[in-house]
């Protein structure tokens, strides 16, 4: 029993097997400020071309149309929000 609890404190010490929710997932704002912007559009094509998002919000937040990875449809989507 001791074992069993040992695992499940390491475990959510670690937090595998918990979700991590982000709040701007599929919003297309991928720095945080709260708006989807141009700085935005250019930290997405960045990541597209072969940098990488900050942390795992950011890519959640990139991803617009929700098929699971960041892409020029997704910075499309984003362009017609700004100017729509």
């Amino acid at each position: 029993m001791k074992y069993v609890k040992s695992c499940l404190i390491i475990t959510m010490l670690l937090g595998i097997g918990y979700s991590h929710h982000c709040d701007n997932a599929g919003s297309g704002d991928v720095n945080g400020d709260g708006n989807a912007n141009v700085l935005d559009i250019v930290q997405i094509s960045d990541a597209i071309l072969g940098g990488q998002f900050a942390d795992e919000c950011a890519a959640e937040g990139a991803d617009v149309n929700g098929d699971g990875e960041a892409d020029v449809i997704d910075i499309v989507m984003i362009i017609d929000g700004v100017l729509g």
